[in-house]
């Protein structure tokens, strides 16, 4: 079971991130975009992560989707950002981790 999940609806794909970890420091984020895994990262005592995906279009453009997932405020939290063809279309807000201008990873 996912620790946190945030999904959207987005030009008309289904975007999905999750981020699982437990007491011994293992974390696990995965990004789906309509119900595939597109990315995933893994490991011991993590502190971020970057997913992204590049979907090819119909009419020949990519649909681009990055995140990022952050310990948020004293380590305490996780705090992500979803990026879809470089326009930040979800974000949370934690002391520490969003800056004013930050652009997409």
């Amino acid at each position: 079971m996912p620790t946190k999940t945030w999904t959207l609806h987005y030009a008309g794909h289904d975007i999905r991130v999750e981020n699982y970890w437990n007491l011994f420091g293992y974390a696990r984020e995965r990004l789906f975009v309509d119900g595939r895994l597109t990315d995933e990262a893994a490991g011991f005592l993590r502190t971020s992560a970057k997913l992204e995906a590049r979907l090819p279009q119909e009419n020949g453009g990519l649909f681009e989707v990055k995140s990022l997932l952050s310990q948020g405020f004293l380590g305490l939290s996780v705090v992500c950002k979803i990026w879809v063809n470089s326009e930040l279309v979800l974000g949370d807000v934690d002391a520490g981790f969003t800056s004013p201008g930050r652009g997409p990873i």
